[in-house]
């Protein structure tokens, strides 16, 4: 009969454990050093062929492009836009990082030829939407032929892997496109008739007497003029473009994207519609020194943070339900 010595045999299930240990071990390390590239690899890419190239094409656009961003800082400076283009920046930064992080260094050395064609053919119809914008002075095309520029340049520089990556901070760039005064004005004159209509209604079935004349509203003692900041307008634009940004960031599908960008107008009118009411309850209740004023920028800033909480967790039970949905397939199979 062999003897079996239990420390050898201890030993041997260290090995096994530290083994099993150590490749998981070196498979988060690779996932990380995937993620995270070394400084000199950017230098490498920086100072390449392609990084070069990269540089002047940037140039080129900022050139080429330098009248459109004329005109967005003066929609700012005029106060003719909400405010949304601000916080591109920022967010452009942000899906450019997440986009890295996913994929990690998404330009390649060698790309694909049909891939650089799509990425010259972009950058042609790109060129000449910019030229037709140019003639007519529509600062919208322009905005089009931006990002259609940007993705064609994603195609030849990375090809699919590139344009995976970053595809929603491109399509991020459509929400610096200044609103036309036509479209924005028929857009208000629309919403402020509808915010109008459901806030009368709504204040009738609270029992309160209230008559309507247009965007005028005639309580007891008291008139209430639903204006342009009432309307939605402003929120519209914020919230369709928060909704963009959770349906990438999330990766919704296309039916759950189309349904959450589609729910941000519903967001925005009843945000005014709530506006209304309780500007309608302090104007019976204390007089307009409190509906007015400070406060009610107060309160109009509160049920913009409402609604945007309310639209993130909308965004979370879809990526709630799509996970589900995967879960139950996978297991079917």
């Amino acid at each position: 009969m062999i003897g079996v010595d239990s420390d050898a045999v201890r030993l041997a299930q260290n090995s096994l454990s530290m083994n099993s240990a150590t490749r998981s071990n070196c498979c988060k390390r690779a996932v990380t050093a995937r993620l995270r590239q070394s400084p000199n690899t950017w230098l490498r890419m920086a100072f390449s062929v392609q990084g070069l190239v990269g540089l002047v094409a940037v140039g080129l656009l900022a050139y080429s492009y330098a009248d459109w961003m004329k005109a967005v800082i003066e929609s700012q400076t005029r106060g003719l836009d909400d405010g949304t283009v601000l916080l591109l920046p920022p967010i452009f930064m942000i899906c450019c990082w997440v986009g890295w992080k996913r994929t990690g260094t998404p330009f390649r050395r060698r790309v694909p030829f049909r891939c650089v064609v799509r990425g010259v053919l972009l950058i042609g119809l790109g060129q000449l939407i910019h030229l037709e914008a140019s003639l007519l002075h529509f600062q919208v095309l322009t905005t089009v032929a931006l990002v259609l520029t940007l993705r064609g340049l994603l195609w030849i520089a990375g090809g699919r892997r590139a344009i995976r990556a970053y595809s929603l901070a491109t399509v991020m760039v459509l929400f610096a496109a200044p609103v036309p005064m036509a479209w924005r004005q028929w857009t208000s004159l629309h919403l402020q008739s509808l915010v109008s209509v459901v806030s009368s209604t709504l204040l009738s079935v609270a029992g309160t007497p209230v008559f309507r004349e247009g965007n005028l509203l005639y309580l007891p003692g008291q008139i209430l003029e639903i204006a342009e900041g009432c309307s939605g307008i402003r929120q519209l634009t914020a919230f369709v473009a928060l909704t963009t940004l959770l349906s990438g960031l999330y990766r919704l599908g296309m039916r759950s994207s189309l349904l959450l960008v589609l729910s941000s107008p519903l967001f925005a009118i009843a945000a005014n519609c709530f506006r209304v009411l309780i500007t309608a309850a302090l104007l019976l209740l204390v007089g307009n020194d409190v509906a007015e004023g400070a406060f009610h920028t107060l309160e109009g800033t509160m049920l913009v943070l409402v609604s945007s909480t309310a639209i993130v967790a909308v965004a979370n039970w879809l990526r709630f339900v799509e996970d589900k949905k995967s879960r139950v397939s996978m297991g079917a199979v």
